[in-house]
């Protein structure tokens, strides 16, 4: 899943039952109509029978508006297998949230790595940020989102509008300016080109999330 542009959702994305995805090179919006999670390892109507294995969230731009940024649920009981879900990757990504909750994990096993990525929450800090219970500093402690920052990522042109839909317009721009944090922060993980193709190829300096 690579080079899309999924805007103005409750849910922004739904895996389940799943194995071997990349989703990658893409930007997401959403609205704030109430979703309790934007993106959703699991089935909502808990019709998983296996588990979801090798998922990996590679360069992606997330402007959140409303929710958990990912929630990987536990439907053991509905699954033929005993096994959770694992091997779910999140890296190099911009995670911008107006919500303070990065990720509601409710398997009892890991499987989850978070590296390379840059945080944002515009009323708050990176002590306002949570995984799965844990704050930023004990997250980092246990291994987790290894060359991480927080920080304005310094969109090119983005206006927030409050109300219930619609927050994404053609003139929002989520390209960096050059002062951002996330030029030259990230690591190549195959995407050849950015989003915009005509921005050229990721060399050796890779920003974080879809855009140059």
């Amino acid at each position: 899943f690579e080079d899309n542009v999924v805007t103005n959702g409750e849910i922004l994305m739904e895996i389940g039952s799943a194995e071997n995805i990349i989703v990658r090179n893409n930007l997401f919006v959403s609205n704030n109509s109430g979703a309790a999670n934007s993106i959703l390892i699991g089935s909502t109507n808990n019709f998983d029978y296996i588990p979801s294995q090798n998922i990996k969230f590679y360069g992606n731009t997330f402007v959140l508006n409303k929710g958990t940024f990912l929630k990987v649920k536990n439907q053991t009981a509905y699954m033929s297998s005993a096994l959770d879900h694992s091997s779910i990757e999140v890296r190099d990504n911009i995670i911008y949230t107006r919500d303070n909750n990065i990720l509601n994990n409710e398997e009892t096993a890991g499987g989850i790595t978070f590296s390379n990525n840059l945080y944002y929450v515009p009323s708050g800090s990176v002590s306002n940020l949570t995984f799965d219970g844990q704050n930023w500093g004990v997250w980092r402690t246990a291994g987790q989102d290894a060359n991480s920052v927080f920080g304005n990522p310094l969109f090119v042109d983005y206006s927030y509008q409050e109300g219930a839909n619609g927050f994404y317009t053609d003139d929002d721009n989520f390209g960096l300016e050059a002062v951002s944090p996330a030029i030259g922060q990230g690591v190549n993980l195959g995407a050849k080109l950015y989003y915009y193709f005509n921005q050229g190829v990721r060399g050796e300096s890779v920003n974080i999330g879809a855009f140059k």
